[in-house]
């Protein structure tokens, strides 16, 4: 997982583990691609702004990179959501 943020993270990290995965962190894209060059990995998720690049730069660097990572795909997510409002008018009493 690449997150720059520490209390992020944290949280998805909490969740991942209590699903039993195991989870290697990094809070660049550097350090991601060297985490990804020295082991194996079944799923990056990677945050779109990173220090030293968006995630999805880092996930371009990686596939360009490392053999048989060509099954890297990326999903752009924004960091924010857009809120949902919902107005709530009180009836009056009758």
């Amino acid at each position: 997982m690449v997150e720059d943020d520490v209390t992020i993270g944290a949280v998805h990290e909490t969740v991942l583990r209590t699903h039993r995965h195991d989870v290697t962190r990094a809070a660049t894209g550097f350090e991601a691609v060297q985490a990804i060059r020295q082991a194996a990995f079944d799923l990056a998720l990677l945050d779109p702004r990173l220090p030293d690049r968006d995630g999805i730069e880092a996930c371009r660097d990686i596939r360009a990179r490392l053999p048989g990572s060509r099954r890297l795909r990326h999903r752009r997510q924004p960091a924010h959501p857009p809120r949902r409002t919902r107005s709530l008018t009180r009836m009056p009493k009758t």
